[in-house]
């Protein structure tokens, strides 16, 4: 699974020369415990993706790591939620970005 994802992005002085902006992504079950994250995008087919969202997890939504690993432990919206990511699904997180 892709670990950060790199945008293309154009300066708005020079629409000719574009600039890189990495954003430092990883995927859900390589938080560390007690880490705090807001989950950016969902990876997998539609159906999946879906039921991720109905289980809680969606782009912009905070969560806490509370037992890392696969399966995973995590606090989302006062609730515990026990995942584990595969080839076919994932989740990618953005650290440091939650208050």
């Amino acid at each position: 699974m892709i670990s950060s994802i790199i945008e293309i992005e154009s300066h708005s002085h020079n629409p000719s020369c574009p600039h890189i902006a990495v954003s430092n992504l990883i995927p859900l079950h390589f938080m560390s415990r007690g880490e705090i994250a807001e989950i950016d995008q969902l990876v997998g087919q539609a159906d999946d993706v879906h039921r991720l969202e109905e289980l809680g997890l969606r782009s912009g939504v905070v969560v806490e790591m509370l037992q890392p690993g696969t399966p995973c432990i995590v606090g989302l919206g006062g609730q515990r939620l026990c995942f584990r990511e595969n080839d076919a699904v994932g989740v990618l997180v953005r650290i440091g970005e939650a208050d």
